[in-house]
């Protein structure tokens, strides 16, 4: 068995698979953790270690596998972060810029990939919705006119995710909002 399956097993067991499923936001079925990504549903089965059949590049597994192992339950705070105040975001801020921020501000949201995701308008800049592409990552995409994007990240997923995770996780969500992907 590989180290990272090792590690996995034992972190199922010292957490037990009811906290790992409260604390994602994800639901319990037998040995399957049902959670939706995106807008989309899937699950991650615990004892093989194994995606269901939804369409996710090697990104995308390990930016679930690692939400599921950080995890931490708790609630939005309500403090957004930009790209640049997240710890060693200054570091990814130009390829972010690049893959994010200039889609974000030069392509139109898609308004049925909005409503996939439950929306909410928000009041910054002259458009901004609140969208939670997992369960429990709460993240504002604002526009200015067409001229200017930014994505927000509550403060609280630094309890969730790593930088370089909400890199990933930021880059695809705009893609999916605005059909990069």
């Amino acid at each position: 068995m590989r180290p990272f399956e090792n590690a996995l097993r034992d972190f199922i067991f010292f957490s037990g698979k009811h906290r790992i499923a409260e604390r994602t936001g994800g639901t319990l079925r037998g040995d399957k953790i049902y959670l939706s990504y995106l807008g989309k549903k899937f699950y991650f089965d615990l004892t093989r270690f194994a995606f269901s059949t939804l369409n996710l590049d090697e990104f995308e597994k390990t930016l679930i596998v690692r939400y599921l192992f950080q995890a931490s339950g708790f609630p939005p705070k309500n403090k957004w972060l930009s790209f640049l105040d997240l710890p060693e975001g200054m570091h990814h801020y130009q390829p972010f810029a690049y893959e994010a921020l200039k889609p974000l501000a030069e392509k139109p949201l898609i308004k049925e990939r909005l409503y996939s995701l439950n929306a909410e308008k928000l009041s910054y800049g002259s458009t901004s919705f609140l969208i939670y592409p997992l369960p429990k990552i709460p993240i504002a995409v604002v526009k200015w006119n067409n001229q200017k994007g930014q994505v927000l990240f509550d403060e609280i997923c630094l309890t969730y995710l790593k930088t370089v995770d909400l890199y990933v996780l930021g880059i695809k969500t705009v893609n999916y909002l605005t059909g990069g992907i």
